[in-house]
């Protein structure tokens, strides 16, 4: 019945101005000439108003959906497919249960539901032709749900061919200088890294946490990553920390332990960080930086051609470098926003495949309507994208 409060609400919602009452016998006749377009909204109104079963209304609603579903499977749109289906279902079947009841002296409102077009209309011929047409909307969505564990299988074996998922997770909450001291990243690194293990398939042995490291261990463990990570693999480098942009010199970099505002020796740049992922022999890499200027990290995202979201088999085909950030050349709190709506997401997402980029519009604007923050997304420069996307997939 979950599909029946849909439609109601539906029907209930489509008008509330008050206006004379709606004849049946006028709009059947522009329902029987499939003047859709112009019957559809009176009828909506009519069956909400309706004192009365129709069954016949019932059907035309039914037969409004149904071919909407038709148009939308012309776009291999299944997930409005199935809803227009069910939709147009929950109409026959309710037609069905009130026909006997409803049906004597009211034949002449059944004439276009009969294909033959007799001279006399039974109920029968009208219960044999919705049963027709419910048997033909089963049959569509047994193809739809057919496709649908087609497309998982498929997207299963896809996953086992692309390889392994390792993890760099880097958290820094205490520096060499007590000033620069925060307390969230290294508490966010680790439930970052919990994430992964419980609810996608990330194995603890494939995830290195650095905890507090210096900038020489961060670009160890990164120059070791190109010996483990193979070239069906995929590999995700999450950083919290502190992080600077130097206006004249049009840099980003990330702060390690040994970081100091006045000496940039100890720095980490931008193109440090694309050097060694340009190394790195992955099918897919996507970096997570929650530290200001972070946004530096790629080029502008405008001119960007983003991939549908649905095609996901393709996204998983084409390598990526991709990263994904929590602010632009502004300055992130130590109560990270940004982290909180990621966590969030990455906690209680129920989809099998969430491709980088979904996940991301899916927090975007929580982001900006919850802080003064803008984060952003995008392509690496110069690493060896070539329009795919890393994709997380949800353990069963």
């Amino acid at each position: 019945m979950k599909n029946a409060f849909i439609v109601i609400g539906f029907l209930a919602a489509s008008f509330h101005e008050s206006l004379a009452q709606v004849s049946y016998s006028d709009l059947y006749k522009k329902l029987e000439r499939k003047h859709y377009d112009e019957a559809e909204p009176l009828l909506r109104r009519y069956l909400r108003e309706a004192k009365i079963n129709n069954p016949s209304a019932m059907i035309f609603m039914g037969n409004i959906f149904y071919e909407n579903a038709l148009e939308e499977m012309m776009g291999d749109n299944d997930a409005s497919t199935r809803q227009l289906l069910d939709s147009a279902r929950y109409f026959y079947e309710l037609a069905l249960s009130t026909l006997e009841e409803s049906f004597k002296g009211k034949e002449k409102y059944y004439h276009a539901f009969v294909k033959k077009r007799p001279k006399k209309i039974t109920m029968n011929m009208v219960k044999n032709d919705v049963g027709d047409r419910l048997s033909k909307i089963q049959k569509k969505l047994q193809k739809i749900r057919m496709n649908d564990q087609k497309n998982d299988s498929l997207l299963t074996l896809e996953a086992r061919r692309q390889g392994k998922y390792y993890a760099l997770i880097i958290g820094v909450s205490t520096y060499n200088n007590p000033k620069l001291n925060l307390d969230r990243p290294m508490k966010d690194a680790l439930k970052f890294k919990e994430a992964l293990i419980k609810h996608y398939t990330f194995e603890s042995s494939r995830i290195t946490l650095l905890a507090n490291p210096t900038r020489g261990q961060i670009l160890k463990e990164l120059f070791n990553l190109r010996r483990k990570v193979g070239r069906k693999d995929n590999l995700l480098v999450f950083y919290a920390g502190h992080g600077y942009w130097d206006d004249a010199a049009k840099q980003g970099y990330w702060w390690a332990r040994d970081a100091s505002p006045d000496d940039p020796s100890q720095w980490l740049s931008n193109s440090d960080l694309k050097e060694q992922i340009r190394g790195i022999p992955s099918t897919h890499t996507l970096i997570i930086s929650d530290a200001c200027f972070s946004g530096a990290i790629f080029k502008t995202r405008s001119g960007e051609i983003r991939s549908a979201p649905t095609d996901i088999l393709m996204l998983n085909r084409q390598p990526s470098r991709r990263a994904m950030t929590s602010g632009t050349l502004t300055t992130v709190p130590d109560q990270s926003v940004f982290f909180d709506y990621l966590l969030k997401q990455l906690q209680e997402n129920k989809e099998k495949y969430v491709p980088s980029q979904s996940l991301f519009d899916t927090i975007r604007q929580k982001v900006i309507s919850n802080s003064l923050i803008v984060p952003q997304d995008g392509v690496i420069s110069d690493t060896g994208d070539e329009g795919g996307d890393f994709i997380f997939i949800r353990k069963n």
